[in-house]
């Protein structure tokens, strides 16, 4: 019997009858039934020789290429070796402590088979040593296993209790979830949990070091096992802002994952922090705002789907009819102004911008007075005013702070009772805040059409007064 180290593949007398993959043989699917048991227990028999080789090639140097196949979910991984399964992880009921056994169709016997065990599982502890690093200190520091550096407070009181929350959820966690007792914490105590990383975001805690890839990968592999949870989706794409959740997807699978579940998107909490940030300064006050496209970018999200974004992020909205952006005919530096801007754009319109009512020699069969009243009403529309458009803004917004809303049906109104739903603000009644025409230009002084019947009374009453 031979094997070619090349293909694997293994022969008798050159008649080939099937591969070593690792340290499993596979009996050549075109051999008989009866004939595949009769082969298995030759090819075990004759490759001990090569399975020894191999196993000591593994022991010095091979285990560094180790890698995980979930090609059977999150919940049964295995530990691949230049692509063949060698070993499978199961979960040992403690935290972060996993155990690999070879897999069923092992050749392996004895102390080559222990051997093998050993480094994959090395390989294992290791990875999660390095992957997990502030985790397993945390661990480490509230099981005893080590102090506080010198200099550092020990991890005591209410923030003993958060990291303790926090290492169960395998450093991620909802901020509301220990809302009440941050609030208690001072600065000593906060700077406790900073030692190991942890960030307590407006929303989530976590740790950022295991929002990395193979932290991720770690982290859901171990909450899956221990939970036995098999239907669960493929790991986001690595660098993903935001992916679609599934339906029959646990939240808790794109919390570990990195992401805040918000409608049926989820966004990566880390962006979401920043989006947060980024904000922060614009809303000050209570004042009303509008983001830029750049703010938008972080979370790669437009439209309803940013509006939602904010209101997880504490923020309420309401859509506004703005002045459309200038036509490709305006110049670049007013163009940029009023992407900016949209009170902006309407000011830098250009004079020969379609109007209702010409400002001056009216067509005769428009109605001066009609468009004297309208100016007098405060109504007509300013010259070169741009298109309107919907525009997103954006106020802060606790949640639960606002006013009772006399028994409305819960879910009506969100965010201190400002409509959330799509569109202009409808119904009877005063509007609570800005209707939609204040994002308009600032209002110039109006001054009567010089043509119009109305102008020609002031000067009359003018002259009159002067004579007296």
């Amino acid at each position: 019997m031979s094997i070619d180290n090349e293909t694997n593949q293994v022969s008798v007398e050159g008649h080939e009858i099937g591969e070593l993959n690792g340290f499993s043989f596979r009996v050549e699917a075109s051999a008989a039934p009866d004939e595949q048991k009769t082969l298995k227990a030759a090819a075990e028999t004759a490759l001990q020789a090569e399975l020894t080789r191999r196993a000591k090639l593994f022991a010095n140097v091979g285990f560094k290429t180790l890698a995980f196949d979930f090609s059977e979910g999150l919940a049964n991984p295995k530990v691949t070796w230049e692509g063949a399964p060698i070993a499978t992880v199961h979960d040992s009921g403690a935290l972060f402590a996993p155990r690999v056994k070879l897999v069923a169709s092992s050749l392996l016997q004895g102390e080559n088979a222990d051997l093998v065990v050993e480094k994959t599982q090395e390989w294992l502890d290791t990875r999660i040593a390095e992957k997990l690093e502030p985790l397993i200190k945390l661990a480490e520091e509230l099981n005893g296993e080590t102090e506080a550096p010198e200099g550092a407070a020990p991890l005591s009181g209410l923030a003993r209790g958060v990291a303790y929350r926090l290492l169960e959820n395998y450093g991620v966690m909802k901020r509301t979830d220990v809302d009440s007792d941050l609030r208690q914490l001072d600065q000593d105590a906060r700077k406790g949990l900073r030692r190991f990383g942890i960030r307590i975001g407006a929303s989530s805690l976590y740790i950022p070091l295991v929002l990395k890839p193979h932290a991720i990968e770690l982290r859901l592999m171990m909450w899956a096992m221990a939970g036995k949870l098999n239907s669960l989706p493929n790991l986001p794409t690595p660098g993903m802002v935001w992916v679609e959740t599934e339906a029959t997807a646990p939240n808790e699978f794109y919390e570990l994952a990195g992401f805040t579940v918000v409608g049926k998107k989820a966004v990566r909490m880390d962006m979401l922090e920043r989006l947060a940030d980024a904000v922060r300064p614009l809303g000050q006050g209570g004042d009303w705002f509008e983001v830029t496209p750049e703010i938008m970018g972080l979370v790669g999200l437009s439209g309803e789907d940013f509006a939602e974004v904010m209101a997880a992020a504490g923020y309420k909205h309401e859509v506004r009819n703005v002045p459309a952006p200038a036509k490709e005919e305006a110049a670049p530096e007013e163009a940029a102004g009023e992407e900016a801007n949209a009170e902006a754009a309407a000011e830098e319109a250009p004079a020969e911008a379609p109007v209702e009512a010409p400002a001056e020699e009216p067509k005769a069969e428009e109605a001066p007075t009609e468009e004297a009243a309208a100016v007098l009403e405060g109504e007509a529309p300013v010259e070169g005013e741009a298109e309107l458009v919907e525009r997103y803004f954006f106020a802060w917004a606790p949640k639960r702070k606002a006013r009772p809303q006399g028994g409305r049906p819960h879910g009506e109104r969100k965010g201190g009772g400002k409509p959330q739903g799509k569109g202009p603000r409808k119904g009877k009644g005063k509007p609570q805040g800005p209707r939609t025409h204040t994002a308009r230009p600032p209002k110039r002084e109006k001054k009567a059409d010089p043509d119009s019947p109305f102008a020609a009374l002031a000067g009359l009453k003018e002259t009159l007064e002067k004579k007296k």
